[in-house]
């Protein structure tokens, strides 16, 4: 999928650079320099399970739906919203998901999907082409970005650097497109979360922008980490979010139940994607405190732009000219693609 490299008809770097002013009206989040602009809505015939994530493709969309064990799918509708296949199933077979992380589409269609324990490739028709199990490093996938252009594609998950996983990892793992042979690992755990013992409360989302630099979260920790594979150099940059509620000081992790219950007090990084000159982030905040989810919006250099946009929906992809949000409705799901543009602007 191409992306666009200007939000709407202006530049971040206009954006930032013109000595702007922002208008008090119309502003949605606590400090921004951009909105929504709501652009179309589709319907989809979903009545059971949830949406993870959507590619737009062929016309319509996949759909990832990794709810529950038994909703493990990839689904593909049409323009009209209607549902036209199934791409693999659950399961621990060839072609079959335990756990379904992410999905990604190359540039021949073909569709790339990230369990925890392999790569699975399926054709435009849902025929498996390939599989590849996750080894040497061993670790369990938890994102997935293609990049065509440079030659690579990108696994996220955390291949213990000691003895233990929650001492550290590696967490970006480069491998060749499209032989799949393993080139290295960069970006290890931060410091914050080792010395919180977070690890069994982390993810970690990735894309990649258009100039080949990757863009990518912990989930635990208000940080966007920028890597230049080529140069092999990792930038961080401080999220702003007011409403991003860090995970208590290190508890016992007793069960898996507990482990959720913590993980419900606390905010999490739940979406990255980059938008043309954009990486967008969305926050989940604690199941407890009865907010809504909130955007925040930095340059491809880190810079932030907007931060605590009300988000109108779960952001769960992007299109080629700006980002999907999901919401139920009555007889499915609504996606609505929106476009990051500036606010209404004065100069002093």
């Amino acid at each position: 999928m191409t992306r666009p490299r200007h939000i709407g008809r202006w530049s971040l770097a206009v954006i930032l650079g013109a000595g702007l002013v922002l208008a008090a009206s119309g502003v949605t989040g606590a400090q921004s320099r951009v909105s929504l602009e709501r652009v179309r809505s589709f319907h989809l015939a979903k009545v059971a399970g949830g949406i993870d994530q959507a590619i737009p493709y062929q016309g319509g969309f996949l759909v990832r739906d990794s709810e529950g064990p038994s909703d493990q799918a990839i689904e593909k509708y049409d323009s009209k919203g209607t549902r036209t296949g199934k791409i693999g199933s659950a399961g621990m077979g060839p072609g079959q998901y335990h756990a379904l992380q992410a999905v990604a589409t190359s540039r021949n269609g073909e569709i790339w999907a990230a369990d925890v324990y392999r790569l699975s490739i399926f054709d435009a028709r849902g025929t498996v082409v390939a599989t590849r199990l996750v080894q040497k490093p061993g670790f369990l996938i938890r994102g997935l970005a293609l990049d065509e252009a440079h030659g690579r594609y990108y696994l996220t998950g955390c291949a213990a650097a000691h003895s233990t996983l929650d001492e550290g990892c590696h967490l970006l793992h480069v491998y060749q497109w499209p032989g799949g042979a393993y080139v290295e690992s960069l970006w290890d755990t931060d410091p914050e979360a080792v010395a919180k013992r977070l690890f069994p409360w982390e993810t970690y989302q990735v894309d990649v922008a258009a100039d080949g630099r990757v863009y990518t979260v912990d989930s635990a920790i208000p940080k966007l980490i920028r890597v230049d594979v080529a140069g092999r150099k990792v930038s961080s940059f401080p999220i702003a979010s007011h409403g991003f509620t860090p995970l208590a000081p290190p508890e016992a992790v007793r069960d898996l139940a507990t482990t959720h219950a913590v993980g419900l007090r606390a905010s999490k990084i739940e979406r990255l994607v980059v938008s043309g000159d954009a990486v967008v982030l969305s926050i989940r905040p604690p199941a407890t405190s009865g907010t809504e989810r909130v955007l925040e919006v930095l340059t491809l250099d880190g810079a932030q732009i907007a931060t605590d946009l009300a988000s109108p929906g779960r952001l769960v992809g992007t299109t080629s000219d700006g980002l999907l949000f999901a919401n139920p409705v009555a007889g499915g799901f609504e996606l609505t693609e929106y476009r990051i543009v500036p606010l209404a602007v004065r100069r002093p």
